[in-house]
C-alpha cells in the first residue's frame, strides 16, 4: 500500500513538472513568434521608406514604386495568413519656385481590407480647394492635385482625414514648401495582424529628389 502510494505521488509529481513545462515552453513560444512578428513589421516599415529613396535613385515615379511595394508585401504575407492593412498618402512636387503656381500631387491608396467610407483632404494654401471622396474602395487609389503659391520657402500642412468601418483618424503632414527644392513626402498607416494580434504604427518620411 506504502508503495502504491509512493507511485502515485511520483506519478502526481511528474505530471505537475510536466505541465510547468509545457507551459514554459509555449510561453517561450509565443515570446519568440511575437518577436518574429514585430521584427517583420519593423523590416517591411524599413522597406516602404527605402523604396522611395530607391525610385529616386533610378529617376522612377517614387508614389508608384512605393504603392507597388505595399501591394508585393501583402501578396506575399496573405501567402502566410498575415494581413497588411492600411493607408499611404503621398504629395510629390516639382521644382518649387517662388511667386509661381505650382502643383502638388497628393494620392491616397487604401489598402485595408475594407473601404473608406470617406476622405478628405486640405493644404494649408489660399490656392487649395479641400478634396472630399466617399467609398474609396480597398486596393484603389484617389490622385488629387493641388496648387501652392509663395514667394518663399514654408512648410505647408496637408490635413488627412480618413475613415474606416471601425474609426476615424485625423493626421496632419507637413510638407516642405522649399524654393529650388523637388520633394516627396509619404504619410503611411501600416498595421500586420495574424491570428495572435497585430502591430501598427503610423509614421511619415521626407524625401529630397534635388
Amino acid at each position: 500500500m506504502f508503495i502504491v502510494g509512493a507511485l502515485i505521488i511520483i506519478i502526481v509529481i511528474t505530471l505537475i513538472k510536466t505541465s510547468i513545462n509545457v507551459a514554459d515552453v509555449l510561453e517561450k513560444k509565443k515570446f519568440l513568434e511575437s518577436g518574429v512578428e514585430r521584427l517583420e513589421f519593423s523590416n517591411i516599415r524599413g522597406e516602404v521608406a527605402k523604396s522611395a529613396y530607391n525610385a529616386v535613385n533610378y529617376s522612377l515615379n517614387m508614389t508608384n514604386v512605393t504603392n507597388s511595394f505595399i501591394s508585393f508585401a501583402e501578396s506575399k504575407l496573405s501567402g502566410r495568413n498575415i494581413r497588411l492593412d492600411g493607408v499611404a498618402v503621398s504629395s510629390y512636387y516639382l521644382n518649387m519656385t517662388a511667386s509661381t503656381n505650382i502643383p502638388i500631387n497628393v494620392t491616397v491608396y487604401n489598402f485595408f481590407d475594407a473601404e473608406l467610407s470617406r476622405v478628405v483632404l486640405n493644404l494649408s494654401t489660399n490656392f487649395a480647394a479641400p478634396v472630399n471622396t466617399t467609398d474609396l474602395q480597398p486596393g484603389s487609389i484617389l490622385y488629387s492635385n493641388f496648387t501652392v503659391n509663395s514667394g518663399s520657402s514654408q512648410n505647408l500642412t496637408l490635413w488627412v482625414f480618413y475613415e474606416t468601418p471601425t474609426e476615424r483618424v485625423v493626421q496632419n503632414v507637413t510638407i516642405p514648401s522649399v524654393i529650388g527644392k523637388t520633394k516627396y513626402v509619404g504619410y503611411f498607416d501600416l498595421k500586420v495582424s495574424d491570428d495572435r494580434g497585430d502591430i501598427r504604427d503610423r509614421f511619415v518620411e521626407t524625401v529630397d529628389v534635388n
